[in-house]
């Protein structure tokens, strides 16, 4: 199922989050990486973290029309490795509030 944040605008420098707990089956994440498909976007990652069942990330930047894919890699402590895809849409506030 594909997976979209809220749009921001290209000033805008904001919080994301993700929770992989519907898909951990029990375990917990024990590293986490995320990383811009390369050529989707000019926006800019920062504090990349991760919890027992999420992940977090700031994203700055990107230019107006963009849409922004990313993919949040984690491995578990039962082994796994799982990986999702995420977009998010690089759009001025003045159309977001429309």
């Amino acid at each position: 199922m594909p997976v979209s944040w809220a749009a921001k605008d290209p000033s805008e420098v904001r919080n994301y989050g993700y929770s992989w707990l519907g898909r951990l089956n029990g375990a917990e994440i024990v590293t986490a990486s995320f990383a811009m498909v390369p050529e989707t976007s000019t926006a800019s990652l920062s504090n990349v973290a991760n919890t027992a069942t999420g992940i977090s990330v700031t994203i700055s930047g990107g230019a107006e029309g963009e849409c922004a894919q990313f993919t949040s890699t984690v491995e578990t402590d039962a082994g796994e490795t799982l990986e999702e895809t995420i977009s998010l849409v690089i759009a001025s506030s003045l159309f977001l509030n429309a």
